[in-house]
């Protein structure tokens, strides 16, 4: 027999000392079948929600610690400033709150914002293995286990994260490999969003006045230019060029896929004049050995989103999304302008193994193309029949359906519920056996109220718990209805009530505003949406009226009423929302309404600037102080203006 270590000894007592004691404490918890009671109680007496710190990373404000959230039972990530004066407070703070109004699986998720007994502000956040793209280049090109596929397909995820933020009306300005988080299997959250700006809507480029624009101007506090050097775009160096908007992101995602093929940034240099120099004359670095690692297609679609221009880039992320896309299936990108010969090319290599009929389409073309150099008559009639058959084509093979469903998922979330029972119908017709495309069939089909159709669908697609829902939704209010007609204002309520989660909600009632039968039914709806936008709210007072053809909605007297997403699109002429805790996001939902009379006195509006898109406006009532003498007097000019 081993002798024993006296100190291991002591240890392992020490251990499982440790542990019976710790039983002991939990007893209840261990033998009761029901443990409700006793968490109740522990987080009924909780006095500090979070545990001691570990210290994780630093970066160049933050100092990120590892923290026991107690009240939920989880480790997350807490960052506190490095230096904590006020003007980094407000910074530190605006990131935050900008970083927690983003919902997305590819942002990092904000979970809470506070500030300590000590006065230092911190925020929590997901705990995440993921390091930075950056390391992962180093890593996994160094043991030739990165393949092109896998590279460009977490180029898609950043994609799908930015094209959100901008849907939302934020862009990054600081998006660089250092700022991609990928985890183990290959999940990708995009952090940092502390030089992010509020635009918002596409037409009106104008900053919210909820963020400070000292602190999200062209220049630091300290005189330097915002942004990493490389990746920046010309008009983050010189703002002459225009403003920082969504094709500024446009040209960082240029720059993230030039690294991801090259492991370099786009615009280098020996310092950083030269770097800037570089990037004002759109000229980027591309070695021999680079040329060798970017495919042609790729390179243009490069080319086209690093443009010194802003015009000549991609005007929206799904474009460039788009492209990758079809290079990944083996199409013609947007950024090539491809000719015929090109695409009949790619056509071939997609498709090895010819149908007679597909050889005669091809054959067919060429003959056309020779006799194009000869007259230009048959041009018109060429590019007619290539069209036609080019979409015929792409949709060729079981290998065009997931590509298919995933544009038709893209389309869903977009609210484009045309486009996306169309995608997601080819989907299924290329291939019958993709359980994805049928669940995105019958998600379309369940939100536009075509249930009958919907159960079909749902029978093909995987068994989750939320298809298993909505089939059980969709069956039952496909009894009183045919697919062609659509549920009255009382019904739709109930279904609204039975959808488990707002967001979801808000899908389902995005698809009925946009087919609404009247105003007056349609106010029953909004009612019910109000509600659900607020679920803080115990009753909210509404009241609807149509005098002489005028519709006339008054939601004043309910001051925790903080959002009012459900009224935008209706042709409302008369809206009082005074005393609501509104911020100026929530002039939105008020852009392009016929409004002749509108009250936001006592709200949170700070920002006057929407009132250029209500045309119609005729009456304005405003609390004192909300905008200059000078503004006040430019707006009675065009309308009665009354300060409460």
């Amino acid at each position: 027999m081993d002798e024993l270590d006296p100190r291991q000894l002591f240890e392992t007592l020490q251990t499982d000392l440790s542990d019976i004691y710790e039983m002991a404490l939990n007893r209840d918890d261990i033998l009761s079948e029901d443990f409700s009671h006793t968490l109740f109680q522990e987080i009924r007496e909780l006095k500090e929600r979070y545990g001691r710190k570990s210290f994780i990373n630093e970066g160049g404000m933050k100092k990120v610690y590892k923290v026991e959230d107690k009240s939920t039972g989880r480790y997350v990530a807490m960052a506190f400033l490095k230096d904590n004066t006020p003007k980094q407070q407000e910074r530190f703070l605006r990131e935050a709150r900008l970083t927690a109004t983003l919902e997305h699986p590819n942002i990092m998720p904000v979970y809470d914002i506070g500030i300590t007994g000590e006065n230092e502000p911190f925020f929590t956040m997901k705990l995440t293995s993921g390091i930075g793209l950056d390391e992962i280049y180093k890593n996994r090109t160094a043991n030739g286990s990165w393949s092109l596929v896998q590279r460009l397909n977490l180029f898609l995820g950043i994609c799908e994260g930015i094209s959100y933020s901008h849907s939302r009306h934020v862009v990054h300005l600081d998006i660089k490999p250092h700022n991609i988080l990928v985890g183990e299997f290959g999940e990708v959250l995009i952090s940092d969003w502390g030089l992010g700006k509020i635009l918002f809507d596409e037409d009106d480029e104008e900053e919210a006045d909820s963020i400070d624009p000292a602190f999200f101007n062209e220049m630091t506090m300290d005189g330097f230019i915002k942004g990493t050097p490389g990746y920046m775009a010309p008009e983050q160096i010189d703002k002459s060029i225009g403003e920082r908007d969504r094709q500024t992101d446009i040209y960082a995602l240029g720059g993230i896929l030039h690294f991801l093929l090259t492991g370099k940034a786009p615009v280098t240099g020996k310092n950083l004049d030269e770097i800037f120099e570089k990037t004002l004359a759109g000229s980027y670095s591309t070695t021999a050995e680079d040329k060798k690692n970017i495919p042609a297609a790729l390179a243009a679609v490069i080319n086209k989103a690093l443009s010194s221009e802003k015009n000549l880039r991609y005007e929206t992320v799904n474009e460039i999304r788009d492209d990758v896309e079809a290079y990944m299936g083996g199409f013609a990108t947007s950024a090539e302008n491809a000719g015929v010969l090109k695409n009949i090319l790619l056509f071939m290599n997609r498709h090895k193994v010819l149908t007679g009929s597909t050889i005669l389409i091809v054959a067919i073309t060429t003959v056309f193309i020779i006799r194009l150099k000869k007259s230009e008559s048959y041009s018109k009639e060429l590019l007619s029949l290539y069209e036609q058959e080019q979409k015929k084509i792409q949709l060729i093979g079981k290998e065009a359906s997931p590509h298919l469903a995933s544009i038709a998922t893209r389309n869903l979330y977009a609210y484009e519920y045309d486009l996306c029972r169309e995608n997601a119908d080819k989907a299924v017709e290329r291939d019958p056996d993709n359980q994805d495309a049928w669940e995105i069939k019958a998600l379309c089909h369940f939100y536009t109220q075509e249930f009958n159709s919907a159960v079909t669908a749902f029978e093909k697609a995987p068994k989750r718990k939320l298809n298993n829902l909505f089939k059980r939704l969709a069956e039952k209010y496909g009894t009183s209805k045919d697919d062609s007609e659509r549920l009255d204002s009382e019904t739709f309520i109930q279904l609204l009530k039975k959808i488990p989660t707002t967001s979801l909600k808000r899908t389902l009632y995005r698809n009925e505003v946009l087919n609404y039968r009247s105003v007056s039914e349609h106010m029953k709806i909004i009612n019910a949406m109000l509600y659900i936008n607020n679920p803080h709210l115990s009753k909210v007072k509404f009241s609807f009226k149509k005098v002489d053809g005028k519709n006339i909605l008054d939601l004043s007297g309910n001051p925790k009423m903080e959002q009012v997403g459900c009224i935008r699109l209706m042709p409302l002429h008369s809206l009082n929302v005074e005393g609501l805790n509104l911020p100026d996001r929530e002039t939105l939902q008020m852009r392009g309404m016929p409004l002749e009379e509108l009250n936001i006195a006592g709200t949170k509006i700070k920002s006057l600037s929407f009132l250029e898109s209500i045309p119609n406006l005729k009456k304005l009532t405003i609390s004192k102080g909300m905008c200059t003498e000078k503004m006040l007097q430019e707006l009675r000019k065009r309308m009665t203006v009354i300060e409460k």
